[in-house]
């Protein structure tokens, strides 16, 4: 390959200090060549069958003979003298360098072999051409020579070498270069006659040694070193160069990912001799080399062979022998060299022959630099690149090919010399490159002989090289024969003057694909044509065509196809064929209109349609139609069209944008894509159109035969062709029949056969609507007015609208609704929330006394807005129902908002009242009407009856406005949707008739405020007659809490977001805790896409009865469409099902129209839920409402497809609406608040699945001040993840912000390990830090960053708070979490809750002594003398200052700790000297005491206190309290045999001389011991539940320590958390509440009462009688026997009757213990409980 070198014109610059010295080493780095010739023999040709780099020396026997044997020894000494014949090359992996390793020597160390019977000259040519193309070679183990020795005679009986014989001699390139011949000659030529060397090879310079002086050269570091001179200008030369980019060679070549074979086609020819005169006389002229004009003549020549490229490369190369010692060494020294030249389109070549020159002077001047050098500054090193195109250019015919001048004696008598045969080096069918030229210029003769090698990779055939040959001498000629060096290059031609036709009319058909210029035809106007045609076009993007899968940008083209043809038929053909003729149209012309109509319908209105047209018939001259050839082109056809348009404005503006396509379609395809280089990817080229007319009327006649062409359609198998574009059309035109027919061809890498047969019949159905069109002669009609839909679809589509159901119940308001479940059943439970409850009956009574105030107090009308902000509570179940009573307009705000937007929101509703509680009633600043419903209803209550009569007198209609809801709006400020009573009442009986809710269900309430499905969650239910149950503020925030709710409460109903159901299940599952999710019956996921991976993980844990539901529908509609999901095989997405009952949709595109099945388009709902427009926003209402058919549709901006099965599939938003967590957010919103910041621009965007980033561009601003004004302006679910800071936005071309271009957010910053200064961390922050990195998925997260800002959700924060409750805290509140959201504040915040976590135990035994008050002094507080403490509940003890002589009793609860607008903060607790704070009191917030004051037990305390109660404490006896108080916990654990509610509890509490009766059941012993026993009076049938406290003594006003009897009657109660102090008598059955305080003043004179509240108050319950406890003690024993037996009968429905219980007709009862009461149980008509079912009335706790 590198067979003939130029010498460099310069030497190389060496240093006087380094000199080129024998260093006797065997071992170096690889000198640069030889690396490159080793990597790329790696990477290029490892697996080619022959070796690209073999250099072939054939020897002849002239005279005498030679014994073999001398020739092989003659070899080894040779081979032992140079070191480079045994040289290995190989990469040390230890190193990661390519090494050089001299080998030692031995036989095998080069490759022999002998041949004979080589008798003609033509077997000879075949073993040298098989010589030059063989791998004989292992590089790395140092074989890189051959010597091969060939007997011509037939018979080879003699070990000698005659006359005619043969040595032929084999090297490989990476230890010889073609200067290293006459060495070598000379080398074998002294190693024959001679037997041994007289110099010894240590002292001799080596190979070797040339690449450690190399080494030494390029080590040098200094800057004007000429090293690092030629370093910098290869660099500088090499700039931009886009190494990646294909030069396309020849014109169909479309391979991106070549694989080099080495193989090639080679030719070679003499220029013709009088164009070698004028070069050389050129060359003088102009004081130019022949090397510089002869390159110039190859640049020109790829010029035009690359169609146009301006920027080529092409590499030579040098001898780089330079120096004296290297000259006569043998060895790789040849050097590669880069010139690349920029061509300017009006260059001349004059002109490029002086800019060649120059290039050439320069590059030689730093040819000294390897070419790993060069590269290595590129960037290119690892893939070892080349240009593909070679130049050499060799002045002289050296002394290879001068045969008959190489005489060598190799034995005594006997004489070799050159061979003289084909030159192997230049013809030996070998090609590194893609295209190689060799000019070997003669100046003797003087003649210039060229040799052309081009590889098979991409020339197909030796007849391309040999043409392209032809083609480069047409050019020279071109040059030098004709005057044409003074004008532009481009204005040549590589055509062949036999191919180059004179046109007679040129702007009427296009020229061959194959021609590139021609004079007679306008470059420019077409260039500018094709420019302005193309100009926004969008090339690079497919059509949205209805594919079935889309193929990826890495993914192969199979070329397999499937084809769907099918005739006009005799009617359709006769309309349009009479159309065309009558209106003077072209045929062609209408059906691309009918094509493009088609197309804009298939894409879902597209209106920009740039195809392929596809020219078939290109013989538009008689010299051309018999020529054997092909003549087809493809060109861009554009189609701009106007939707409105009708057919015949359309024909128009297709037979003009076809008749200007076809005239300038001369320009060749290669070229109008290369004027749009920022177009890398052609889509428009795989969507192509083609009109052919033909007739059959060609017959042949062979003998008696007749021969008719065969329709290519007979022959073709339509269910897999070749197909070169994903998708054809071809309108055939059968002129002998005057028929039309119709193919499409489509690529099965995209397409099912099914669909394109699909296609086809709506191309079909359109014809069918355009010949009625055009008969009835109705075309004014517009082309979007035209329908793909198939009759079967439209049945379909109207089948699955028929959803109407009548329901019994009558069209109602909501509070009508609810009172009617109220009469219904009045005692069943209808709320609850941890303890709390409240039965339908009660829940009414509550909300007629809110009601009643709320008309009477501040005079509510009917519509009037009633905002209400109270966290998730009773109250806000009570709040949302006593709005709906008065006739009033709910309007929800949220707790969570900033104030200002609370205020704002306020505003826009237009309310002058807002329903608040204690929480939130500081969100709301004075001058605005707030009512706080806690304090209403306990005012009321008090107060006894009410006159609920004016209630009756409210008008209200089901199309009132029930509630608004703001959502999120794009103009920047919320909109509120109204929604009217009968929406939600219809919507729940069309959730109940697909039974997806029912009255038996125990819904969970888990939407916030701010998710209009909160409504549906707590009316909906409560319309219905279900149990709703709350959960606590944040409590879904608290996995555990929500798992224990989810069992205790028996919950059946769930609906949430999927992201909450994938969090919270999987924690059931991690935590082993499924069993809580026992109970339930329907799992609904709305406000996202639901996953098939959700579904998988539901359907695998869930119980088996329970259903799984894909819930759809915006705030605007409510629920509309429903999906019973099912987990199928080969399941990809989550239909969102069919629409509810009594609701109907519409898929419609752009004009309103409807879209075809698997069309993606936008979603319309119409039906009962249907909302009533927005408030005071008339014209987005307009927008949103839209009157279809007369029927009100709500155009939801959902895009979504309905498949084959009728189901609706969503795919994606329309606009720039996101949801987030299932909240609807409109990015514009942010983007208007950001720009109220003082900030130019901004862009906001969703990135990935749970966060939002807001990108800014601004000068003066930071992301501490966005996010602090987004804190005061949104809600936290608004408020970006990350700001990203930008001086500039990137714009595109149209002056717009480029996306695109926006830098992608980096979450990973946000970490310790890119912090400048690592601070030290305290154990629990790196705990938390831990804890964070695991819930967060952050590695070293920033202790000082919020998580929100790291990335993290609120779902992560579930995580999170979990991960701390197990492992560092149980006490840490949600809310903490979020007010407190980086490592460093929650550290701080959780710090007070530590202090005595791990030290409960012993802080007991020290409570009222000395040592405990020490202990407490050591935790910062400050404690007085004679003080005693008898509570360990305090969170921050180094902020509590207690006086002297103060008494603090126990379980006392100081909370330092306090939450307050988002905000945690710690407050001083101050306590003055003789005090008494009694026990179970709480003191919160900034509490200061002053000195003696007495507070009574369990009292709530805040503030100052100053309430004049003075006591002295009694000293002497409280601090012996103590030693009882160490008793007791220190023997406590050994009373643990002692279980819960055991009987020998009674007997030890005996023992102690406590009086106690039969039958008592303790709940907690250790409470009971505290109290002196000897005062303890317990009658029998005593009950005592969790923490329920006998108080040992209590301090009163005068400073006493009081201890008195207690005295519980008979059948005595006392709930969970109840105080009982000293003087204490209850009368028999008495319950105590939960949290009661009973004292000595507690009256209680009848039995069967109910003690509740603090102190405690006589309740009007009236207990039932003992029937019921006669009935259990008595049926178990009866079930044992009978029960088995009436279980699900209608005997136990009598049996119960008999008991008193009020039982309707045609019930089935499961067992004996389904009712615990059943003189207090009434059950109506059709009930069935099912086995397990529980009906209890006597627990009223």
């Amino acid at each position: 390959m590198f067979s003939h070198e130029r010498p460099a014109a310069s030497t190389m610059a060496i240093q006087k200090e380094q000199r080129l010295l024998a260093s006797g080493r065997t071992e170096a780095v690889a000198s640069s060549v030889q690396q490159h010739i080793y990597s790329d023999e790696k990477l290029y040709f490892h697996d080619s069958d022959l070796s690209a780099y073999n250099l072939t020396i054939p020897m002849i026997i002239k005279c005498g003979s030679v014994p073999i044997e001398h020739i092989r020894s003659s070899v080894l000494r040779m081979i032992n003298k140079h070191t480079i014949f045994r040289t290995a090359v190989r990469f040390n992996p230890e190193c990661k360098q390519i090494e050089q390793y001299i080998q030692p020597l031995a036989d095998d160390i080069y490759s022999f072999k002998y041949s004979h019977g080589i008798t003609t000259l033509e077997e000879l040519d075949c073993l040298l051409k098989n010589e030059s193309l063989g791998k004989y070679w292992d590089i790395e183990k140092g074989r890189v020579l051959r010597c091969h020795v060939v007997q011509r005679s037939a018979v080879g009986n003699d070990d000698s070498l005659h006359e005619g014989d043969l040595i032929i001699f084999v090297v490989h390139h990476i230890a010889f270069d073609l200067s290293s011949y006459e060495p070598f000659l000379k080398a074998l030529e002294l190693a024959c006659v001679r037997n041994q060397y007289q110099q010894s090879v240590l002292t001799i310079p080596q190979y070797i040694d040339f690449a450690l002086y190399e080494q030494a050269l390029l080590a040098d570091t200094s800057t004007e070193s000429k090293m690092n001179k030629a370093r910098r200008f290869w660099t500088n030369l090499m700039h931009g160069y886009d190494w990646d980019r294909i030069r396309y060679l020849v014109p169909d070549e479309n391979q991106t990912d070549r694989h080099h074979s080495g193989r090639g086609y080679s030719t070679s020819f003499t220029i013709d001799q009088d164009v070698v005169d004028a070069m050389m006389s050129f060359a003088s002229t102009n004081n130019v080399t022949m090397f510089s004009l002869s390159l110039a003549c190859y640049y020109t020549f790829l010029y035009k062979l690359t169609n146009h490229e301006d920027d080529l490369c092409v590499v030579s190369s040098a001898a780089n022998r330079p120096e004296k010692e290297i000259q006569d060494m043998i060895g790789m020294f040849v050097n590669l060299l880069l010139y690349r030249i920029k061509i300017e389109p009006n260059t001349t070549f004059k002109h490029l022959v002086q800019q060649v020159h120059q290039l050439s002077n320069e590059i030689l001047e730093h040819a000294f630099l390897p070419y790993q050098q060069i590269i290595d500054s590129q960037g290119k090193r690892e893939n070892n690149v080349l240009p593909s195109m070679f130049f050499q250019y060799e002045p002289l015919i050296l002394s290879i090919t001068q045969k008959n001048s190489i005489e060598l004696t190799v034995s005594e008598g006997s004489v070799v010399s050159g061979y003289y045969g084909p030159d192997l080096n230049h013809e030996n069918r070998i090609s590194r490159f893609d295209v190689s030229l060799t000019i070997i210029h003669d100046h003797h003769t003087p003649s210039t002989e060229c040799f052309l090698n081009c590889s098979v990779d991409i020339f197909k055939h030796q007849d391309d090289v040999d043409l392209l040959s032809k083609r480069f001498q047409h050019i020279l000629t071109q040059l030098f024969s004709f005057s044409t060096l003074q004008k532009p290059i481009h204005e040549l031609t590589v055509l062949l003057p036999s191919e180059l036709i004179s046109l007679s009319d040129p702007s009427t058909y296009p020229v061959p694909k194959s021609s590139i210029i021609n004079h007679q035809m306008s470059m420019t106007e077409a260039s500018v044509f094709w420019l302005d045609t193309l100009h926004d076009c969008k090339l690079d993007q497919p059509l949205p065509l209805p594919f079935d899968r889309h193929r990826l940008s890495n993914e192969h083209r199979t070329g397999r196809g499937t084809s769907v043809s099918f005739d006009f038929g005799q009617d359709l053909s006769h309309a349009f064929l009479l159309h065309a003729s009558s209106n003077n149209i072209s045929l062609e012309h209408l059906t691309f209109a009918i094509y493009f109509i088609s197309l804009f319908k298939l894409t879902n209105g597209q209106t920009d349609l740039c195809i392929a047209m596809n020219i078939n018939n290109n013989r538009y001259r008689e010299e051309l139609k018999l020529i054997i050839g092909l003549f087809e082109n493809v060109v861009p056809l554009r189609c701009q069209l106007d939707p409105h348009w009708c057919l015949h404005q359309l024909l128009e503006h297709v037979q003009e944008i076809t008749t200007n396509s076809m005239k300038y379609s001369y320009f060749p395809l290669q070229h109008i894509l290369n004027q749009l280089p920022h177009i890398s990817k052609h889509a428009f080229l795989n969507t192509s159109l083609e009109f052919i007319s033909y007739k059959n009327n060609n017959i042949m006649m062979i003998g008696d035969s007749q021969l008719v062409p065969e329709s290519l359609s007979s022959i073709i198998n339509e269910d897999e062709i070749l197909n070169v574009s994903d998708f054809s059309l071809s309108i055939h035109h059968d002129m002998n029949t005057n028929q039309l027919s119709c193919t499409i061809n489509a690529s099965l890498d995209l397409f099912n056969r099914d669909t394109v047969e699909k296609i086809s019949q709506r191309f079909h159905f359109i014809l069918h609507q355009l010949s009625a069109s055009i008969i009835e002669n109705q075309m004014n009609k517009s082309i979007y007015e035209l329908s793909l839909i198939l009759s079967n679809e439209q049945y379909l589509m109207q089948s699955l609208n028929n959803t109407h159901i009548s329901f019994s119940s009558p069209l109602t308001c909501i509070h009508h609704e609810f009172v009617y479940q109220v009469l219904k059943h009045p005692q069943k439970l209808a709320v609850e929330l941890d303890d709390q409850s409240l039965t339908y009956s009660e829940l009414l009574h509550y909300v007629q006394l809110l009601s009643l105030n709320l008309m009477n107090e501040y005079d509510i009308a009917p519509g009037e807005i009633i905002c209400q902000c109270v966290e998730r509570s009773l109250s806000m179940v009570i709040g949302m129902i006593t709005i709906e009573m008065v006739g009033g307009i709910y309007c929800p705000l949220s707790h969570r908002d900033p104030q200002q937007r609370l205020h704002a929101l306020l505003q826009q509703s237009g309310s002058h009242l807002v329903l608040v509680h204690n929480r939130t009633k500081a969100k709301f600043q004075s001058y605005v009407v707030s009512i706080d419903i806690d304090s209403v209803l306990i005012n009321k209550d008090v107060k006894g009856d009410i006159d609920t009569h004016q209630l009756s007198t409210i008008i209200a209609a089901p199309e009132d406005i029930a509630y608004i809801i703001f959502t999120s709006g794009s103009t920047g400020a919320p909109k509120a949707a109204q929604i009217r009573h009968r929406n939600i009442t219809q919507c729940m009986s069309s959730l109940v008739s697909i039974d997806a809710v029912n009255t038996n269900d125990t819904v969970v309430q888990i939407a916030r405020c701010s998710f209009d499905v909160h409504v549906l969650d707590i009316i909906g239910t409560l319309i219905i007659g279900g149990t709703l149950i709350m959960l606590r503020p944040e409590g879904i925030l608290d996995l555990e809490y929500f798992a224990l709710v989810l069992k205790k409460k028996q919950i059946t109903y769930i609906q949430a977001v999927p992201s909450l159901l994938r969090t919270f299940f999987t924690f059931l599952i991690e935590t082993h805790q499924l069993i809580q999710a026992m109970h339930l019956r329907s799992v609904c996921s709305s406000g996202e896409p639901c996953t098939v991976d959700l579904i998988k993980l539901l359907t695998s844990y869930i119980p088996e009865k329970c259903v799984i539901w894909n819930l759809y529908g915006p705030a605007e509609t409510i629920i509309c469409t429903y999906h019973h999901v099912e987990l199928e095989a080969n399941m990809k997405t989550i239909s969102i099902g069919l629409t509810m009952p009594n609701y109907q949709y519409l898929i419609l595109d752009d004009f309103l129209q409807s879209v075809v099945i698997n069309q993606e388009s936008e979603l319309y709902i119409g039906g009962v839920g249907v909302f009533a427009g927005y408030l005071k926003r008339g014209d987005l209402t307009a927008k949103a409402l839209i009157n279809i058919n007369d029927e009100l549709y709500y155009r939801t901006g959902d895009l979504v497809r309905m498949d084959d099965n009728g189901f609706l599939h969503y795919i994606t938003r329309k606009d720039f609406q996101i949801k987030l967590h299932g909240q609807r957010i409109e990015l514009g919103e942010i983007e208007r608040c950001l720009l109220n910041a003082s900030i130019s621009a901004c862009v906001v965007t969703k990135w990935g699945d749970d966060h939002i980033v807001a990108y800014v561009q601004s000068t003066n601003t930071d992301e501490k001040q966005l996010r602090e004004h987004c804190q005061t302006h949104l809600p936290p679910h608004m408020i970006p993840s990350m700001f990203i800071i930008l001086d500039k936005f990137p714009l595109n071309s149209n002056g717009k912000i480029d996306r695109k271009q926006l830098p992608l957010p980096q979450f990973s910053i946000l970490t310790n390990s890119n912090q400048t200064d690592l601070i030290l961390l305290a154990p629990l922050e790196e705990h938390l830090q831990r804890i964070f990195s695991d819930a967060f998925h952050k590695e070293s997260p920033n202790v000082d960053i919020s998580f929100g800002q790291m990335g993290g959700t609120s779902l992560d924060a579930m995580r999170a708070l979990w991960l701390i409750r197990q492992q560092i805290c149980t006490k840490i509140d949600v809310g903490l979490l979020f007010v407190n959201p980086s490592v460093r504040q929650l550290a701080r915040a959780i710090e007070p809750f530590m202090w005595s976590i791990n030290n409960s135990y012993w802080l007991k035994h020290l409570l009222g002594t000395p040592f405990y008050k020490s202990y407490l002094r050591l935790c910062g507080a400050r404690i007085g003398c004679h003080s005693h403490i008898y509570t360990t509940l305090i969170d921050a003890p180094w902020l509590i200052d207690v006086g002297d002589f103060t008494f603090i009793g126990e379980e006392v609860m100081f909370s330092s700790l306090s939450y307050q607008d988002q905000t945690y903060e710690l407050h001083r607790i101050q306590i003055g000297s003789y005090c008494s704070i009694d026990i179970r009191s709480v003191l919160y917030e900034n509490v200061v005491i002053e000195d003696y004051v007495y507070i009574e037990p369990m009292s709530s305390i805040t503030g100052s206190a100053t309430s004049g109660h003075y006591a002295l404490n009694s000293y002497y006896y409280l601090h012996k309290v103590w030693l009882r108080q160490l008793i007791i916990t220190s023997f406590g654990r050994s009373l643990k045999f002692i279980r819960e509610h055991n009987v020998l509890a009674s007997i030890f509490l005996r023992w102690l001389r406590a009086q106690v009766g039969d039958d008592t059941d303790f709940s907690e012993l250790q409470q009971i011991l505290y109290f002196p026993s000897n005062l303890l009076h317990i009658e029998s049938g005593v009950t005592t539940f969790d923490g329920v406290k006998l108080a040992p003594f209590q301090m009163t006003k005068n400073g006493l320590c009081c201890l008195d009897e207690i005295y519980l009657g008979i059948d005595t109660n006392l709930g969970n958390d109840c105080i009982i102090m000293p003087g204490t008598r209850l009368s028999p059955k008495t319950i105590v509440g939960i949290n009661t305080l009973v004292t000595r003043h507690t009256v209680s004179k009848d039995i069967d009462r109910v003690l509740l509240g603090i102190p405690a108050r006589e309740m009007p319950f009236v207990m039932p009688d003992t029937t019921s406890l006669v009935f259990q003690e008595c049926i178990s024993d009866f079930y044992v026997f009978v029960g088995t037996y009436l279980s699900g009968t209608q005997f136990l429905v009598f049996l119960f009757r008999a008991l008193g219980a009020q039982i309707g007709s045609d019930v089935i009862l499961p067992d004996t213990y389904c009712l615990t009461d059943p003189h207090l149980a009434t059950v109506g008509d059709h009930v069935r409980l099912n086995l397990g079912a529980c009906i209890q009335v006597i627990y009223l706790l």
